[in-house]
């Protein structure tokens, strides 16, 4: 006989039915071990959403602008960086002070002379080596200290006081700084010195072809002109980080002018030379910048 046909739908509920009174216990189909995977997808999911509309709410939080760097501490009994301010001191009088110390760089050599010997066109502020250029100048007494001298000296002054000194050192000047002649009544005093005041070149700065601050020969204006307008012309002289030392003086740069100067000198107890006997000696520029052609090479 024709049986009236049961979708599997049908089938399977009646099985179910049957199987809830008298028939076996149904099983139910085993959990899923990746129930947990189903999980874990779902946090990635809400986390991403999440930071999605964090970083649309506020563009600002994903990119931050960096600040200014703050200075690392510095070391319990550190010294510098000082300013020129740091070496004048006001006296019990109220006269402002200055302490100096005067390095006299010995004459510049002649554009042929630094060709033939492979030395220096021009005279440098040493820093790695300022150590063992000042011995060398105090070596050769070419070094002096002025402490506790008023803003209001004259340059001149000042120069004629090394002057004398290195006179009485040994040194030997021309009467004329320029032409060892006579020197000309047309010359006023402060352009008959025999020594020179040194001026940075570019406010002390340094580039790629000069690694050392350079110095050139400065003008004294007139007979007239102080100390103050030297120490406090922060452009041709007064560069603090490089005119100010340690103990708070005031770094001053001359040099002689005249190449015609001698010194009668022991080269080899100076280190200069192998001549163990004193004697009169007017190559002293040669053999200090000949040690001395830059800043890294002594």
């Amino acid at each position: 006989p024709i049986t009236t046909y049961l979708s599997p739908l049908s089938m399977l509920a009646s099985v179910r039915a049957s199987g809830s009174n008298n028939g076996p216990p149904s099983f139910a189909p085993p959990a899923s071990p990746f129930h947990s995977l189903t999980t874990i997808e779902q946090a990635n999911r809400d986390r991403n959403e999440h930071a999605a509309q964090m970083s649309t709410s506020n563009p600002e939080r994903r990119r931050k602008r960096r600040g200014q760097g703050r200075k690392p501490p510095r070391l319990v009994g550190g010294v510098g960086p000082f300013k020129v301010e740091d070496t004048i001191v006001t006296a019990s009088d109220g006269t402002e002070v200055v302490s100096l110390v005067v390095l006299v760089y010995p004459p510049r050599l002649s554009p042929d002379d630094c060709q033939i010997h492979n030395l220096p066109l021009e005279l440098h502020h040493y820093v790695q080596n300022s150590d063992a250029f000042q011995t060398v100048l105090e070596s050769l007494n070419l070094v002096y200290h002025f402490d506790n001298l008023s803003l209001n000296t004259k340059v001149v002054d000042l120069l004629d006081v090394v002057q004398s000194s290195l006179s009485q050192a040994g040194w030997t000047f021309p009467q004329n700084p320029s032409s060892g002649t006579e020197p000309s009544a047309f010359f006023r005093r402060h352009e008959r010195l025999a020594i020179q005041l040194l001026r940075f070149v570019g406010r002390g700065n340094i580039n790629n072809n000069a690694k050392t601050p350079r110095l050139i020969p400065g003008k004294v204006e007139s007979e007239t002109m102080t100390l103050a307008q030297v120490v406090c012309n922060s452009a041709d002289y007064g560069v603090a980080k490089y005119a100010v030392t340690p103990e708070k003086k005031f770094l001053l740069h001359t040099v002689i002018r005249s190449p015609n100067v001698s010194l009668n000198v022991n080269l080899f107890e100076k280190g200069l030379g192998s001549e163990n006997v004193a004697q009169t000696h007017n190559c002293l520029s040669k053999r200090i910048y000949g040690i001395f052609r830059s800043d890294g090479d002594a």
